[in-house]
């Protein structure tokens, strides 16, 4: 299990930052049940526009399997040239420690069945085996994470990020705005956000030999803005600057 954020984080931002997670806030069983119906449909739309291919599952996995102790980020983010672009005056150091890894093995017996609607908040993913890699900075003191998961089920990076996504601040995952924008997997080089978040961007990287590979950029605090905090804007931004960063 990929490690809980740093304490500046806090209890919150510790659930909404960890893949695996889909418990979330306490909410109703109807809004519980909608999120994983999108869940599931994820895997069978795209828009890809047919990129040039540019990473591999293969890749991402293999840094993340060097990761078994946490240590330097092993991607190419070049986090001072995307806040200069960004238009963020800070400056960005990596945090300690600096990236962790996880390879996340497929269920015993083989490929399972999808997760039944009845079952509220089931352990995400459900049937997907994954590799995941956290990269944590500072930029003047206030937390910014850069994870990158890779899944061999095409299209499947965004249904692995979605309760993560739908947990950032400012989103309400039960709006049909939500919905409708969590039916769509962006296409390949193309950043997004769920409507209304105020710090998160996502964005899906070509790849070769199949599988998908997406980023997330994520700044701390899911219910109050801190001073000094990255605007929306800002966190795209970064995330179209280093969405270059996991090319192999």
């Amino acid at each position: 299990m990929i490690r809980p954020p740093s304490p500046a984080y806090g209890p919150a931002m510790a659930q909404s930052m960890t893949i695996r997670t889909a418990t979330g806030p306490a909410r109703t069983r109807k809004a519980g049940a909608a999120l994983l119906a999108i869940l599931l449909a994820t895997a069978a739309c795209s828009s890809s526009d047919g990129d040039t291919s540019t990473t591999s599952v293969d890749a991402v996995s293999a840094a993340a399997g060097r990761l078994d102790r946490p240590g330097p980020c092993p991607f190419a983010f070049d986090m001072a040239a995307a806040l200069r672009k960004a238009g963020a005056a800070g400056k960005a150091v990596p945090d300690d420690p600096a990236a962790v890894g996880e390879i996340h093995a497929p269920p015993p017996g083989g490929p399972s069945a999808p997760v039944p609607a009845s079952q509220l908040f089931p352990d995400i993913p459900a049937t997907e085996a994954y590799s995941a890699i956290e990269c944590d900075y500072r930029v003047d003191g206030l937390p910014l994470r850069v994870t990158v998961v890779a899944t061999r089920t095409d299209n499947g990076a965004f249904a692995l990020l979605l309760p993560s996504l739908a947990h950032t601040r400012g989103v309400d995952d039960s709006t049909d705005a939500f919905r409708t924008w969590a039916r769509t997997v962006p296409r390949p080089g193309k950043v997004t956000a769920p409507p209304d978040a105020r710090a998160a961007a996502f964005v899906r990287i070509p790849v070769r030999d199949g599988g998908d590979v997406a980023l997330v950029v994520k700044t701390a605090g899911n219910f109050a803005a801190t001073p000094g905090e990255l605007s929306s804007a800002q966190v795209s931004t970064i995330a179209d600057t280093l969405k270059s960063g996991p090319h192999t």
